[in-house]
């Protein structure tokens, strides 16, 4: 029975992790989902000049839901704030999985191309990053993009409570950032040609900006770069739309796996309250 299961298992680590699809996996929040999420992590690991999808960890990627004390909250700034945490989340994580990385050694030009681009693309001025420097410039990059996002965090606490109106962009390394053109980036860098799998562990209460952000980038043809892994339970993920545009639809723009069979449980329920 255990090495049944054992064998299921893998069978569910290669149905995520070899298949560069969007997809939201079902399971219950817990232990066993925890152990699966850092399993895949470690055997999927950062690999240079090779086809090998490379499983990353966004840690926080949503912003939670508080409570709103601010009586006079702008849509706009809500949907910055979801979208840019996301963003930077995303790029933070595959800086801090491929940069500290035991295999990485980076060829000089490359390394030169890369620092041009986030130079010329996303980094503030006062923040550009000298090639000469090496893994220093990219310690420094990684620290800076965990500034960035830090400060979004920050700054949306204090808005929902109504004690900042405005984002100084001075204090900020990075004010925005495009996180598949970053993973784009970084896969050159490192001359891998397969795919980043940005694995989310979604346990409920989020803010829901920051899940239609999510939502953005599952509408988007991306997953050749980067393919998000949503792991949920069943009830949790109730939200489908992007801003201002269509949902995201099952087999269109993702897949689903039902990782514990609390999907199939679910559906079995509803159509059981259905009939009665």
């Amino acid at each position: 029975m255990k090495k049944n299961s054992a064998h299921l298992i893998e069978q569910k680590k290669e149905a995520i992790m070899t298949q560069n699809r969007h997809q939201l996996i079902y399971a219950k929040k817990g232990q066993k989902r925890d152990e699966f999420l850092s399993q895949l992590v470690e055997e999927y690991p950062v690999k240079f000049d090779a086809y090998s999808p490379i499983a990353i960890y966004v840690d926080g990627a949503i912003l939670p839901e508080v409570e709103q004390m601010n009586s006079n909250l702008d849509v706009n700034m809500l949907n910055l704030l979801g979208v840019e945490y996301v963003n930077l989340s995303v790029a933070h994580s595959i800086s801090k999985m491929v940069f500290s990385s035991s295999e990485s050694t980076f060829d000089e030009v490359a390394l030169n191309l890369f620092l041009l681009k986030v130079n010329s693309s996303w980094a503030q001025k006062n923040y550009l990053y000298q090639s000469d420097t090496s893994k220093d410039a990219l310690a420094s990059l990684t620290r800076d993009l965990e500034k960035s996002k830090s400060y979004y965090y920050k700054f949306y606490l204090d808005y929902m409570q109504g004690k900042e109106e405005k984002i100084d962009i001075t204090k900020l390394p990075f004010a925005h950032i495009d996180p598949i053109e970053y993973a784009e980036s970084v896969k050159n860098l490192i001359n891998n040609k397969a795919y980043f799998c940005a694995i989310i562990n979604y346990e409920g209460n989020g803010f829901e900006s920051s899940r239609q952000a999510v939502n953005e980038v599952i509408g988007k043809r991306c997953n050749a770069t980067v393919s998000v892994k949503l792991f949920t339970s069943v009830n949790d993920w109730d939200l489908y739309y992007t801003f201002g545009g269509p949902a995201i639809e099952f087999t269109r723009d993702y897949g689903e796996v039902d990782f514990d069979g609390s999907k199939r449980a679910y559906s079995k329920s509803r159509d059981r309250r259905w009939f009665l």
